[in-house]
């Protein structure tokens, strides 16, 4: 029986031969049956970050406004609005069990891979 492939690894295959780059900062890898999300995000708070899980697309947003001046005469000033906006593309999770964390910068998403209901074992009973 042939597995179909996952759009997790098309997506991947997609990104070697097209070169595509879904961004710096971002690892995603494969592990014990869930998927796991690493996303550099330093000078976020947890309350700035938003993630979404809609129709198999996971979806991170954060915004952090300009800081205010408070009167302050500027002699250089590079630290400004920041935002992240991220969409990733999973047909295999299980939607109610992402979990997610954030810790010294890093956002973490733990999603575990949901095995399809026909593809699960099951024990028929004869009569």
């Amino acid at each position: 029986m042939r597995r179909t492939e996952s759009l997790f690894d098309s997506f991947f295959r997609d990104l070697e031969t097209n070169n595509y780059q879904l961004g710096k900062g971002i690892d995603i890898y494969k592990e014990d049956n869930q998927y796991v999300v690493l996303i550099d995000m330093p000078g976020f708070n947890r309350d700035d970050i938003k993630v979404d899980f809609k129709e198999d697309v996971l979806m991170i947003t954060a915004e952090k406004a300009e800081e205010e001046t408070n009167g302050k005469e500027y002699y250089f000033k590079n630290r400004s609005r920041k935002s992240v906006n991220r969409k990733i593309r999973f047909n295999d999770v299980s939607q109610d069990q992402i979990e997610g964390s954030y810790d010294n910068g890093v956002l973490k998403l733990v999603l575990p891979i949901e095995i399809p209901v026909e593809a699960q074992p099951r024990q028929i009973e004869i009569k």
